[in-house]
């Protein structure tokens, strides 16, 4: 398998065209049925749920963060093809339904799927193992300037080939990610970055999967709020993957800030929470944005190797605050 992607991504038409019968079909109808046309075909063809995960993210990333497509439109990009491949009563687009629910993630646009298996159509097997990977070995690297840090997670299943995600975060431009890949040989490629790196100017280490989460997540979340994101297009094809996998990774809440809040160490940690629940901000929104903080001097950590410092994390943990209301748009 290649690191990325390589089927055929689908044509953008942008004429009308006649149906049979006279009448017209709009632009965005006629994208959508010859997408779910051709990636329902080949995904018929397929016998390997990585290469279909692989093709429908890189789909999904055709309208993401592209200069001159508006955001808006970029999200009903997959409502737009789950419309589209619902009415067809075909393997392929059954295929595709389901693999879109995985990478929406859980209990996500699995009714259409559902509705069009309760009338015969039989998916191929390859689908059945959607979702059943396990994380394996993961592990960080950078240099000792801090700018850049990789993180990049194994993940093994019985019967198929391991493969990793692997994903840049540049702190230079504050935190985003900046590219991800998926390469087939995670042993592979950790024993090149060993063989090829300076021990003088960089690092590695082998980090736990709730960690490497606890990175990833938040360098996704700011990402998301770029307006003007200097992003590669490897990412925009292989980020609804990732963030797939990035689900599978255990919350890093039950590592670092269970135990803050259980040890009441520092105790700042347990009035930030107080302080967040009182603002009314939801009880897994509230870890999420203690282990933002946790994740924010585990970088430091890791790049620097110096121990945490616990009056800098304190004072990071009393500025917590709930988010502002945004204003909603005019009409």
């Amino acid at each position: 398998m290649n690191p990325v992607s390589r089927g055929r991504k689908p044509k953008k038409k942008t004429s009308r065209r006649e149906r049979r019968d006279g009448t017209q079909q709009n632009p965005p109808d006629v994208l959508f049925a010859q997408m779910v046309r051709e990636v329902g075909h080949g995904l018929e063809r397929s016998d390997e749920p990585l290469d279909a995960e692989l093709c429908v993210s890189e789909l999904l990333g055709q309208g993401w963060k592209q200069p001159g497509v508006d955001p808006e439109v970029a999200d009903v990009l997959g409502e737009g093809l789950i419309r589209r491949t619902a009415g067809r009563r075909a393997p392929g687009a059954l295929a595709l339904l389901r693999v879109l629910a995985e990478l929406a993630g859980p209990g996500q646009r699995e009714p259409a799927a559902d509705s069009l298996a309760a009338r015969g159509v039989r998916a191929p097997g390859w689908v059945d193992q959607l979702g059943d990977w396990a994380p394996a070995k993961a592990w960080a690297h950078g240099d000792v300037y801090g700018d850049q840090v990789g993180v990049a997670v194994g993940f093994d299943r019985s019967g198929s080939a391991p493969h990793a995600v692997m994903v840049l975060v540049d702190h230079a431009l504050g935190g985003v990610v900046k590219d991800a890949m998926v390469v087939d040989d995670p042993e592979g490629t950790l024993r090149e970055a060993r063989q090829f790196g300076d021990e003088q100017l960089t690092w590695l280490r082998e980090i736990p999967p709730a960690e490497a989460r606890a990175m990833l997540e938040p360098a996704f979340a700011a990402t998301e709020e770029l307006v003007l994101a200097p992003l590669s297009e490897q990412l925009r094809e292989t980020r609804a993957l990732a963030l797939a996998r990035l689900r599978l990774l255990p919350e890093p809440a039950d590592e670092v800030v269970a135990n803050q809040l259980w040890d009441d160490d520092p105790p700042e940690a347990w009035r930030a929470a107080q302080r967040l629940t009182a603002a009314g901000v939801d009880r897994h929104d509230v870890l999420h944005k203690l282990a933002e903080v946790a994740a924010h001097h585990t970088h430091a950590v890791l790049t620097m190797s110096e121990p945490v410092d616990p009056d800098v994390l304190r004072a990071d943990l009393d500025a917590l605050a709930a988010p502002t209301r945004r204003r909603g748009r005019r009409p």
